[in-house]
């Protein structure tokens, strides 16, 4: 593990908390890189179902590569942060523990980011559910960026998911110098990958699909509470601030966009639900409160249009129709009059949308 000018050592940063079913392939899956100039930092964020025992084994058998460090349970956040402490590598890359990667991935994202001059480099990747079917793919060609135009890029509806997560990438690990992710919030990736992206030389994508997303009900994203989703919220409002801080406002008309884009997805979760609590909602009313005064103060800097701004003004609206769907449309559909129901939430909610 002795970096050179050619191979540069590079840190695989791996955290784990009960993943047995799913961690031995993706360690695997590293192991077997293209790139051999690598070490594996696997943090054990208090695993006890056994994921803790694999982990073990495989620094056992692989002493040279694998480093384990195990520690009380505290969040995905916290141990990515403890394996960038650890990390001695001149880049580095962040793989959850219940994915798995190509083996050349490490070798043509390096590629990509030497290539390019660039401090960071991004891969396409495929979205699976447990079973290893396809769901979807996240695909990018094979280009460059400012630093502006990726912070720009994350709200983009094809491909800005995959710019904001930072597992499909390989960063400059002094980029990490002056920033953590943040502690006890999920959509942690949201608060930190704007400041690495601005300050990043140049960002370069690679058209090939090097890393597998796997999607499954223990996956933090699917199992959190609703409400707590709304930290993806609070990682917009940070970049907003982040971005008045640095005197970068023209970056606000794409902020504008993805905040718009995100709080319709999670409004729109929420009707699905149907069955939140008063207090719930009362929190929601809250976000959308910040959003209405963030939209206004867009408007007032002409970064954003008119009809946008009604359009978004009219979403941070919660009416007493989408109030009444929020908390009750759930018990609607479950009521033994679910049809009688229905038929009047029709002509309410739908035909009255015309």
């Amino acid at each position: 593990m002795k970096s050179s000018l050619k191979n540069p050592l590079i840190s695989i940063i791996v955290p784990v908390f009960n993943v047995k079913n799913y961690i031995e392939k993706c360690i695997l899956s590293l192991i077997n890189q293209t790139y051999e100039n690598i070490e594996i930092i696997l943090v054990d964020d208090g695993s006890s179902d056994g994921s803790e025992i694999v982990c073990d084994k495989f620094q056992s058998e692989y002493k040279n590569t694998v480093k384990v460090i195990h520690q009380k349970n505290q969040g995905l956040s916290v141990a990515r942060n403890v394996g960038l402490e650890n990390a001695s590598g001149e880049f580095v890359c962040f793989v959850d523990s219940d994915d798995y990667v190509e083996p050349t991935m490490l070798e043509m994202l390096f590629n990509s980011l030497s290539f390019a001059n660039a401090d960071i480099s991004i891969c396409s990747f495929f979205e699976e559910n447990e079973n290893n079917k396809t769901l979807q793919t996240v695909n990018f060609k094979d280009e460059e960026f400012s630093n502006y135009n990726a912070i720009e890029n994350l709200s983009n509806k094809n491909n800005g998911y995959g710019f904001v997560v930072v597992w499909n990438k390989l960063f400059k690990r002094n980029l990490f110098k002056n920033i953590t992710f943040p502690k006890n919030k999920i959509h942690e990736d949201q608060f930190v990958i704007f400041k690495l992206f601005f300050l990043a030389n140049k960002i370069s994508t690679c058209s090939n699909k090097l890393y597998h997303h796997v999607n499954h009900k223990q996956n933090i994203s699917a199992s959190s509470n609703y409400i707590k989703h709304f930290d993806d919220i609070d990682g917009i409002f940070s970049q907003i601030e982040f971005c008045k801080e640095n005197n970068i406002l023209f970056l606000l008309s794409s902020v504008a966009i993805h905040l718009y884009e995100l709080i319709k997805f999670y409004l729109n979760k929420g009707y699905s639900l149907g069955n939140l609590k008063n207090g719930e909602i009362k929190i929601i009313k809250q976000y959308l409160k910040k959003c209405r005064q963030f939209s206004k103060y867009c408007y007032k800097l002409k970064l954003i249009s008119k009809d946008d701004y009604f359009k978004y003004k009219k979403t941070y609206y919660l009416s007493p129709i989408k109030k009444f769907k929020l908390k009750h449309l759930a018990k609607i559909k479950k009521s033994k009059h679910a049809l009688f129901y229905k038929s009047i939430y029709t002509k309410l909610f739908i035909r009255g949308k015309k």
